[in-house]
C-alpha cells in the first residue's frame, strides 16, 4: 500500500490485518450440486466486548502527544509524526486510522 503524507512524499507500507476466525456454515455436499449448503448460520461474529488495550489509544478523537514514541522505543522521534517501527504490526479490532497529516516512517 502507498500512502502520501501532506507533503506529496510517498511511503510504501505493508499492514498486516489479523481478523477473528468464523465459522462459514455448512458448504453442503459437494458431490450433490443441489444442495448449495445450509446458508442460515452465517458465522459467528467477532466479540464486540473487548475495548482494546487502554494503553495505546485508537481514538482520533485525542490528540497525540509528539513528544512520547507510542510505545516504539525510539527516543529520537522529532515531534513531526508518528513513529511506526519497521516490521511492527499495527492494527486495531475495529478500524485503521490513517490521521491526514500523519508522516510514516521506519528506522
Amino acid at each position: 500500500m502507498i500512502l502520501k503524507a501532506a507533503d506529496g512524499q510517498e511511503k510504501e507500507v505493508t499492514l498486516h490485518i489479523k481478523a477473528k476466525a468464523t465459522n462459514p456454515g455448512n458448504p453442503g455436499n459437494p458431490s450433490n450440486p443441489s444442495n448449495p449448503g445450509n446458508l442460515s448460520n452465517p458465522g459467528m461474529p467477532g466479540n464486540p466486548s473487548q475495548p482494546g488495550n487502554p494503553s495505546n489509544p485508537t481514538n482520533p478523537s485525542e490528540p497525540i502527544d509528539p513528544n512520547i514514541p507510542n510505545g516504539s522505543g525510539d527516543v529520537n522521534d522529532t515531534g513531526d509524526g508518528l513513529v511506526v517501527p519497521k516490521n511492527t504490526v499495527v492494527c486495531s479490532l475495529r478500524s485503521i486510522y490513517l490521521y491526514k497529516d500523519a508522516n510514516f516512517r521506519t528506522r
